[in-house]
């Protein structure tokens, strides 16, 4: 209604042709009739405007051109496309795998009641590839292995020592924002929990059948990597 007044949109010789009684509550009354019957209606509905009026505006303005009739139709234009718009969500997106790994020992660990295999975990996650509505994970499980090695002719060591093993692993993440040219980070990589880590492969050392041995190491671990888009998304109009 902006730079319209009563006058503006009265003694149009037939000012209306329907009134709108009743009419959903979705819809703002923006003009009425002397009876208080609307005339013209405006609403938001899902992703557009929409303007509803008895006034037969372009009529008026092609063949008696009065007064509001342009000032009425280019309002309704402007209205019905108005783009509301707003930064589209940027949620963090998860994947969730489990990994089972062996670990050969070697020496073999020493396994008694004061003995036995232990592991501290890192990992290291990146962005590998940027695909239709996915994006590609790979990254490593750094291992360290501590326990008490047997040497080759069945002497125990007096002190424990650490063996490494990196563990690869890949997944993807569902994105439909994932397209050409985005890019995403790696929020966060976990191990959300150890399912199992255990020494395999027991026996008595061949150089001394007094010692019990483990030759192996297995573990099941779920790790969680966390991911987000870097740059700004783009914006939903509606």
């Amino acid at each position: 209604m902006e730079n319209l007044t009563d006058n503006l949109l009265s003694n149009w010789l037939t000012s209306y042709h329907i009134v709108f009684n009743p009419f959903n509550t979705t819809y703002l009354k923006l003009v009425q009739n002397n009876l208080g019957e609307a005339v013209t209606l405006a609403a938001t509905l899902e992703r557009g405007n929409i303007i509803l009026t008895g006034q037969d505006t372009d009529w008026h303005i092609a063949f008696d051109n009065q007064p509001g009739t342009d000032t009425l139709l280019s309002n309704m234009i402007k209205f019905a496309c108005t783009k509301v718009c707003c930064p589209e969500p940027n949620p963090r997106t998860c994947c969730q795998l489990m990994i089972d790994h062996k670990t050969q020992l070697v020496p073999p660990a020493l396994i008694d009641g004061c003995h036995n295999v232990s592991a501290t975990r890192t990992i290291e996650a990146a962005i590998e590839k940027i695909c239709p509505e996915k994006v590609v994970i790979c990254g490593v499980i750094h291992k360290k292995i501590t326990y008490t090695p047997v040497d080759s002719c069945g002497k125990p060591s007096t002190c424990t020592t650490d063996i490494f093993d990196d563990i690869p692993f890949q997944c993807f993440i569902d994105r439909d924002d994932a397209t050409l040219g985005a890019n995403f980070r790696v929020l966060g990589a976990e191990v959300m929990c150890v399912v199992f880590e255990r020494a395999q492969n027991f026996g008595k050392h061949p150089e001394n059948q007094a010692l019990t041995v483990a030759w192996k190491f297995a573990e099941k671990d779920i790790i969680k990597v966390c991911i987000e888009r870097q740059e700004a998304r783009p914006k939903i109009c509606e």
